[in-house]
């Protein structure tokens, strides 16, 4: 057991991920006074989050102060070690390493890379509008070094070339240095859609847990789904390795009113290439398949393998 010492408040984890030698990295925010990992003491006056590294057996090996003030800040590891660190920091300049400047309500989605020793690589930014929120809530690494990742997006968000002109879920691809490739967006079209995560199979394609709300017709290219009439409905979705919609299906219930909610938690794939759904659901007779399924309470657990 390991754990961060000094006097700071708040102090937050927000990412975990295990490198190829066993090593722990983790991320998060703390305030208001000095916090120490290992020899290493961050300063609320330079730093509003951390990264840092933990050997095999426990000890801290690096820490690095964060300078934005971040959402979420999740993790990943490639199979060359170095770390991916995505989510959701307050407006910067130039990167959440250096230069951080803060802007009431205005937040930005990022991505950096950051190898083993703890130096900085490179970052990729989404810049937002006042007020407009972008979000990265899942990361992928490919055998070759490119990215794949999924998230959410509002009107006047920038993926690099490409200014979004309303709301919705996205999935995009971006090579080994960070630059956006490409980026095929879906949902509802409204502020509604979310996104859980996404995995990627051994022939690579891409699967994602999604969710969509009322109001709204989600449509994924040519596929389009039943609209909800209740708070949320899971979209699962499958996009080619070159950002071709391939697949979406509901899982939803149209017969338990407004108050019914099907919630995408998380996605995985197995090594036969079966996808594994992990969600909570408060519906009688939700048909997922060939099953159904009933709440026992106010929310249950539903796994499902496709």
């Amino acid at each position: 057991a390991a754990q961060s010492s000094g006097c700071a408040y708040n102090t937050v984890p927000l990412g975990v991920a295990v490198g190829i030698d066993g090593g722990v990295y983790v991320s998060g925010k703390f305030q208001y006074a000095p916090m120490a990992l290992g020899s290493t003491t961050l300063s609320p006056s330079s730093a509003h989050g951390f990264m840092a590294r933990l050997s095999p057996s426990g000890t801290w090996s690096w820490a690095k102060p964060i300078v934005a003030d971040c959402e979420e800040l999740r993790l990943e590891v490639d199979g060359a070690g170095d770390v991916y660190a995505y989510g959701t920091c307050g407006l910067f300049n130039s990167n959440i390493w250096t230069d951080y400047e803060y802007r009431e309500g205005q937040y930005n989605a990022i991505i950096t890379k950051v190898d083993s020793s703890g130096t900085f690589k490179w970052q990729t930014t989404v810049t937002s509008p006042s007020w407009v929120r972008g979000f990265v809530k899942g990361l992928r690494v490919l055998p070759n070094g490119s990215l794949v990742v999924t998230g959410t997006y509002g009107s006047g968000m920038v993926f690099g070339q490409t200014t979004m002109t309303n709301n919705g879920m996205y999935v995009a691809k971006l090579s080994s240095l960070g630059a956006w490739q490409w980026i095929s967006t879906g949902g509802a079209r409204n502020q509604y859609d979310g996104v859980a995560g996404l995995a990627v199979q051994a022939n690579g394609t891409i699967v994602v847990a999604a969710i969509y709300q009322q109001w709204g017709t989600p449509t994924y290219g040519t596929y389009t789904l039943a609209p909800s009439d209740h708070q949320r409905d899971i979209a699962l979705l499958k996009i080619g390795p070159s950002g071709t919609w391939l697949a979406a299906e509901r899982i939803g219930n149209v017969s338990n009113g407004w108050s019914a909610t099907e919630d995408a938690i998380d996605i995985e794939v197995l090594p036969n290439g079966r996808t594994v759904l992990l969600a909570n659901f408060t519906s009688t007779n939700l048909a997922v398949g060939t099953s159904t399924v009933s709440t026992r309470g106010a929310s249950d657990i539903l796994l499902t393998t496709r």
